[in-house]
């Protein structure tokens, strides 16, 4: 009887040794698929961020309040002003 039970050991032992293989595997498996999501998942991030900061900035350098888009008001104004100007200068000259 103590073959026996020696002989069902070693299977089972064998058995367990192969099902941790396995399960080793499975796991490195699920951790390099997860990996390689949270890579992209992370540069997809980063892509989306810069361009959010990008737009944010343009609309911040050429909007309707900024600095470009008031000049641009004031020289449109300063232009009309002038050719006013030089109208009535002509015109009483």
């Amino acid at each position: 009887m103590s073959v026996q039970r020696d002989e069902r050991l070693a299977a089972l032992s064998a058995r367990a040794d192969g099902e941790r293989r396995e399960l080793a595997s499975a796991i490195l498996d699920a951790r390099a698929r997860f990996d390689e999501k949270r890579r992209r998942w992370t540069s997809f991030g980063f892509w989306a961020g810069a361009l959010a900061a990008s737009a944010t900035s343009a609309y911040r350098m050429m909007g309707r309040n900024s600095l470009s888009a008031r000049v641009n008001r004031w020289s449109m104004l300063g232009s009309i002003l002038v050719a006013v100007a030089r109208f009535l200068v002509r015109l009483f000259r």
